[in-house]
């Protein structure tokens, strides 16, 4: 019995440690395609209800290890470029509004999330609260070699995160 305190102690004491979450944090392989986009709403769906509390939490404030859980190295370094564009110029540039909510205000309600389709997207739809407008967003998914990320966010009128953060759009 002691044996197995023992074990309990020194598996709690391990799995506490900094060193163990930074490993965890800087890997995750997704089963399916659209698991991707499920675990980008799950740990970020919070900005849309209670954003106040994490100001500097938000998706597009993250490190470049924990954007790249979710998005391909291109759309990543794309992020991290018109970050570096607002801290420098003290401006918006090309990004002004949360790219999973498509909205400077985000919210959402009764979010679905389809599997993969035959085209590589994933959709996801979902209802605004302050004003009932359904929203439907495409998420266009590739496998890479850390697994499934997000290549791109296609909005309304064929809007696409990568051509904004190109500065193409």
């Amino acid at each position: 019995m002691n044996r197995i305190l023992v074990s309990l102690l020194i598996l709690v004491t391990l799995c506490g440690t900094p060193p163990f979450k930074a490993i965890a944090a800087d890997y995750r392989n997704y089963r399916k395609p659209e698991d991707v986009v499920a675990w980008l709403y799950r740990d970020y769906a919070f900005d849309a209800i209670m954003s106040e509390y994490w100001k500097d939490a938000s998706l597009i404030q993250q490190p470049e290890n924990i954007l790249r859980l979710y998005f391909t190295n291109e759309l990543t370094s794309l992020i991290l470029k018109d970050r570096q564009c607002v801290e420098r110029t003290h401006e918006i540039c090309n990004l002004d509004f949360d790219p999973i909510f498509a909205s400077q205000d985000p919210g959402a309600a009764d979010l679905k999330i389809s599997p993969l389709d035959s085209s590589g997207v994933v959709h996801v739809q979902f209802t605004y609260p302050s004003n009932g407008e359904k929203i439907n967003l495409s998420y266009a998914v590739v496998k890479t070699k850390s697994g499934w990320r997000i290549k791109d966010i296609i909005y309304k009128e064929g809007r696409s995160l990568g051509k904004l953060l190109r500065g193409q759009e």
